[in-house]
């Protein structure tokens, strides 16, 4: 659509500038005829078409609608004034007046598009009441006159509909294809970190299990050393973390769709954050139905835990305040609620978290364009929010599994 708008700005330019030769010429043919009134109008026609399309090409950098419909004003204008001069609408060249129509309803806005038709369509009036008041009136041409006059109204109208029509089909086309775009965009940023991240946990896995085993030879030959103790429980976390992305990649590659009880995820995100985030104050309120279930994969809980680990960094941050849960649902989906004190959130960052990469302190946002992928997949949603500069409250739908009964 840009690329049409410059061409039509290219276009006014050369239309000022042919106008300004026409009416010059025609000023220069009232010579021979002593018309001196009429070569004074002529001049004064090309001349300010010819300034008008000098300040055209001056200001051929600037982008302005306004601008733009000064100069299509100007034009009909001139234009009208030409063809008063020269017959009217008995002049054949008033068919050019359908120009300025398209060029306005390509570039403007549907007012002021429609402000340059019904300029030409009050013209076109006033030279069909003045052909009706002359000495053509009751010639044999009359009839052709007024069936001129009646076809330029609806050409023009036919011509402006369809030319709204179209460009507003364009504009939509333009707006979808930039969100495919967009799209397309995130997935290839999530392809990429998922690819990252199966190469590194390949690569950790084989370091891992050295360490595991030195460790293991170590607790048989010192089975009472303080040390070797305290490391069984970040190892054997690490190990667990490493198991539960197999399980969830191997999940993935089958399309492998189970019924997860509400309760029972929310059992594991307590057990999960209780290891991973002694320090924080993190507070569950349930509302829900023993029997509330949700179709997903095992990528649910990382995706919930992400989340939820983003709030409780940001009260350790902080030092003070709490995490609060509320976990609820109504008849089609299952309401999780987080809210937590802010201190880094904005409102520009927040426009675009979730949907392509925001840099911060603390990264780019991964994190949660990861979790807003996956919870997308099982037809659910997440919406982030700041009620208040120090809240920020994060709520997740998801569709709850109606299990039909035959």
């Amino acid at each position: 659509m840009q690329r049409v708008v410059a061409s039509t700005s290219w276009l006014i330019r050369v239309l000022y500038s042919a106008s300004a030769i026409i009416f010059i010429v025609m000023a220069l043919m009232q010579i021979p005829q002593q018309e001196f009134t009429l070569l004074l109008i002529w001049l004064a026609l090309g001349l300010l078409s010819a300034v008008v399309g000098a300040i055209t090409w001056l200001l051929r950098g600037r982008k302005s609608e306004i601008l733009a419909f000064a100069q299509i004003f100007i034009m009909v204008i001139v234009w009208v004034c030409a063809l008063a001069l020269s017959g009217g609408a008995m002049n054949p060249a008033n068919s050019f007046l359908l120009l300025p129509i398209a060029i306005a309803f390509l570039m403007l806005s549907a007012p002021r598009a429609w402000v340059i038709l019904l300029t030409t369509f009050i013209a076109q009036g006033l030279f069909f009441w003045n052909m009706q008041n002359s000495s053509h009136a009751n010639s044999a041409l009359a009839d052709h006159y007024a069936a001129m006059s009646f076809t330029f109204f609806v050409a023009a109208t036919l011509l402006a509909s369809m030319i709204r029509i179209v460009r507003k089909r364009l504009e939509n086309s333009q707006i979808k294809l930039q969100k495919m775009r967009e799209e397309q965009l995130r997935q290839e940023q999530i392809l990429a970190v998922a690819t990252a991240s199966a190469q590194y946990t390949h690569e950790l896995a084989t370091p891992l299990a050295t360490i595991s085993l030195l460790h293991e030879e170590l607790r048989e030959e010192f089975p009472q050393h303080p040390v070797l103790a305290e490391m069984a429980e970040p190892l054997s976390r690490v190990t667990q973390l490493l198991n539960d992305l197999r399980r969830v990649t191997h999940s993935l590659d089958d399309s492998e769709m189970q019924v997860f009880l509400v309760d029972k995820v929310l059992n594991e995100l307590k057990e999960q954050l209780t290891i991973a985030h002694a320090s924080a104050a993190i507070e569950f309120t349930c509302e829900c139905d023993s029997g509330a279930s949700i179709r997903a994969d095992h990528a649910l809980l990382p995706a919930l835990l992400n989340l939820i680990r983003n709030a409780a960094r940001e009260v350790e941050k902080i030092g003070s305040g709490k995490v609060s849960i509320f976990s609820q649902h109504n008849e089609t989906h299952w309401l999780l609620r987080i809210e937590n004190p802010n201190q880094s959130m904005t409102e520009e960052r927040l426009e675009s978290l979730g949907t392509k990469r925001t840099p911060s302190e603390n990264g780019f946002g991964i994190g949660m364009l990861l979790s807003n992928a996956t919870l997308e997949r099982f037809a659910g949603s997440l919406a982030v929010s700041l009620p208040r500069k120090n809240l920020v409250v994060q709520e997740v739908r998801i569709p709850l599994y109606l299990e039909r009964k035959h």
